[in-house]
């Protein structure tokens, strides 16, 4: 009888050992979990937490359960995709010197490379792991030069090519530029237009709760410009998909537009800026600008082409300020100023424009046309044909490399 009572009793403390000591476990394992195996690599929670951590830092974001959900999935794709280039290099025997990737990561994160100990420090004061950090950096940087081996002699750009789209640019002299950004959500497939509208109403929440645009593009956008921060550059209009067109038509500099529907995915696109495609990139420009924060002097005013010659600044009143341009080239000119110039005749004042609290007009006092096409316009082209033709062939190879790829979901 006692011995029955003192069995019970062992097998009671034995099962709840055994319940404590199961439940231990499993919260373990939920931290330290395995979530996907890539190739018999594996990504943990902790992988994906600290990642998301990072991204939400840089996405100026609260690391709370919202904003984790919103990025979590992108974040874990490209995770993936780390995975994915990080065998590839290692197969390929890619190696990096600690310089190259100080070096690397300053130009990242933009600071000299002399103050990287410092950059460690700020890290770290952030409450962010340099490891993870620098774990993400040093694949890229194995990437990129990966890349540039494989790629970079595989892309051509001859000089008939340049001279058709220099030629090509100048028979749409007039014609309107538009310069936007976008944020590319892929369609994966036919029925995954569901998932793509969800990723794309995630992107939105995010750059709702203050997310840059920039920041977003480069991390979520699946389109070649994200390497650029979505940045798509200026775009004659006859360059632009009938849609695309009359959107971006109807936007004003700094609008956003969503739920644009493509032949294969969604855009969000923001205005950044419209102006007349000029006739040469060596068309010259002198004029006077006349500046002041009291609107109605500025809005008065009207000076003649004899105003080019003389010395403004000791016949006119102390509130304004003169600045005089001359010879510039018209691609050098801001975008803000640019379109005023190209609608106003010589020896006529700009309608007046407002730049941070201060309202300016510009006389015209010239304006040369220079059908030569400079050194500097010619590059710009071949870099810009180089650029999308390399990013290309980059992301078509990396996304095969994801189809091959032995990927299993263990606790998505």
């Amino acid at each position: 009888m006692i011995y029955n009572r003192f069995l019970k009793l062992h097998l009671q403390i034995i099962i709840i050992f055994l319940f404590f000591f199961r439940i231990e476990v499993k919260s373990n394992e939920e931290f330290e979990g395995i979530v996907v195996s890539v190739n018999s690599e594996a990504i943990t929670t902790f992988d994906l937490s600290e990642r998301i951590k990072l991204v939400l830092k840089s996405l100026s974001l609260s690391d709370n359960i919202e904003n984790r959900d919103s990025v979590r999935e992108r974040v874990l794709d490209l995770l993936i995709l780390e995975k994915i280039k990080k065998k590839e290099v290692t197969d390929a025997n890619i190696e990096y010197t600690e310089d190259e990737l100080i070096s690397f990561t300053s130009s990242v994160y933009n600071f000299p490379k002399e103050e990287f100990d410092t950059f460690k420090e700020f890290v770290e004061e952030e409450g962010l792991e340099i490891d993870v950090i620098l774990e993400q950096l040093t694949t890229e940087l194995l990437w990129t030069k990966f890349s540039e081996q494989k790629f970079a002699s595989k892309v051509t750009v001859n000089q008939e090519e340049v001279d058709k789209i220099i030629q090509r640019n100048k028979n749409k002299a007039g014609k309107t530029e538009f310069n936007y950004s976008e944020i590319f959500i892929e369609n994966k497939d036919i029925e995954s237009w569901e998932d793509s509208q969800k990723r794309m109403q995630k992107i939105l929440l995010l750059l709702k709760n203050g997310s840059s645009f920039e920041e977003l593009a480069k991390r979520f956008s699946d389109g070649v410009t994200s390497d650029n921060a979505g940045d798509v550059g200026w775009i004659i209009e006859d360059n632009l998909e009938k849609d695309i067109k009359q959107i971006l038509s109807q936007l004003k500099k700094g609008d956003i537009k969503s739920s644009i529907k493509t032949d294969n995915g969604f855009k969000i696109v923001r205005m950044n800026g419209k102006r007349k495609n000029s006739s040469g990139s060596g068309n010259k420009v002198s004029f006077l600008k006349i500046s002041s924060f009291d609107k109605d002097s500025i809005t008065n005013l009207n000076l003649q082409i004899d105003a080019c010659d003389s010395d403004l600044e000791d016949n006119v009143d102390d509130q304004y300020t003169i600045t005089q341009i001359k010879n510039i080239l018209s691609n050098e000119i801001s975008e803000d100023f640019l379109p005023l110039i190209q609608e106003t005749e010589v020896g006529k004042m700009t309608k007046e424009i407002e730049i941070n609290g201060e309202i300016s007009k510009l006389l015209i006092c010239e304006k040369i046309t220079n059908d030569k096409v400079s050194p500097k316009e010619r590059q710009k082209v071949e870099s810009k044909l180089f650029s999308e033709r390399y990013n290309q062939l980059s992301k078509t190879y990396i996304s095969n490399l994801k189809k091959s790829a032995n990927i299993k979901y263990i606790n998505k």
